[in-house]
């Protein structure tokens, strides 16, 4: 009898064992779902791409500039359209040279303004390279004229070469204030030559402004020649002439 009960708990020890065998065999079999894995649901995690530095806004200092912010705002008023329609207009001549006072009245031309001498100048409309020049005649002397043409909107060096295009009997040079200056003809010019001083400035919505000096070089009368300077030094936008 000791014996039977003896195997019968020998045999209960191996089933024990062997349960326990079983029992640790199935826990090292089975991998645990990591939290926030995708088990094909909607766990409701944040999976978008994670934001780089490339993706931040620059800041404000590394912005490209705008349009606004590079270029200045064009002039939208005719430049010295709102001046006295009528003044008193001073130039300077005679040997010493003193100051003289005549009444001018206001012109207002196509993207700039300047003041007229009531006397002495006569005025005409001319066509000069497709474009319509505004001319004032000296009625003392017919080759003295200032005459004003709005050239459109071009930039400094296009200016330059429109007028040069246009006048290629012209013989011209640069002068120091980005105008141009030359007499009719190769070389130099001499007394009697015709004779021409170009200037420019930038008038409403940016257009270029072209004015014109010309005469026959060392004729003009120093009473012409001082009233022109006079009308010049008017103009709005004022113009680079060498005056």
């Amino acid at each position: 009898m000791k014996k039977q009960i003896a195997c019968i708990l020998a045999i209960l020890m191996v089933l024990s064992l062997a349960a326990c065998q079983d029992g640790g065999a199935d826990k090292e079999g089975t991998t645990a779902r990591p939290s926030g894995a995708d088990d094909g649901q909607n766990s409701g995690a944040d999976n978008s791409r994670p934001s780089t530095p490339d993706d931040e806004a620059p800041p404000e200092d590394q912005k490209e500039p705008t349009d606004s912010q590079t270029k200045p705002e064009p002039v939208k008023e005719i430049p010295g359209a709102d001046r006295p329609k009528t003044t008193e207009l001073n130039f300077y001549w005679g040997n010493p040279a003193e100051e003289h006072t005549e009444p001018a009245t206001l012109f207002v031309g196509d993207g700039y303004s300047l003041y007229i001498f009531d006397e002495g100048w006569e005025h005409s409309e001319e066509e000069y390279g497709g474009y319509t020049a505004q001319v004032w005649k000296s009625t003392e002397d017919d080759n003295d004229k200032l005459w004003i043409v709005n050239i459109g909107q071009k930039s400094w060096e296009e200016a330059q070469e429109f007028v040069m295009e246009t006048e290629p009997d012209y013989n011209f040079g640069e002068d120091q204030r980005g105008g141009l200056i030359g007499g009719l003809g190769d070389g130099p010019y001499y007394p009697g030559r015709p004779f021409m001083d170009v200037g420019f400035g930038v008038g409403q919505d940016d257009t270029m402004i072209a004015v014109f000096w010309t005469e026959l070089y060392g004729e003009t009368s120093d009473e012409i020649y001082s009233q022109a300077r006079g009308m010049i030094i008017s103009i709005k936008p004022q113009p680079t002439l060498a005056y």
